[in-house]
């Protein structure tokens, strides 16, 4: 759970720092998408469950009644952390290259 708790620091977090330059705004917009995944794991619970859901428990804080809601929120949580974790390592290693290509160009031999 202290590895899944962690994935949005890592990858959410660091691309929206970067992208949007205010520290606060870019924690806010992460609470943010945090929670709208909370919200499709309800959904999900909704839709497979129907409409006494609730009731029942599937959106519960336990493992043992809401594993689906549980288990949507992580993983789409995870996907979306280490998609971005990965583009930002693309993007580096992009500019990276890119460096290393301007200055072979630039530099007398």
């Amino acid at each position: 759970m202290a590895a899944l708790s962690a994935m949005p620091a890592l990858g959410l977090a660091s691309w929206l720092s970067l992208r949007v330059r205010q520290q606060y705004a870019a924690l806010i917009l992460g609470a943010m998408i945090v929670g709208s995944l909370k919200l499709v794991g309800c959904i999900v619970a909704r839709l497979v469950y129907g409409p006494q859901f609730g009731e029942l428990g599937y959106i519960a804080g336990d493992w043992r009644t809401a594993k689906l809601m549980i288990s949507t929120f992580w993983g789409l949580t995870a996907g979306v952390s280490m998609s971005l974790l990965l583009a930002d390592w693309w993007k580096f290693k992009r500019q990276s290259i890119a460096a290393r290509q301007f200055t072979s160009r630039t530099t007398p031999s």
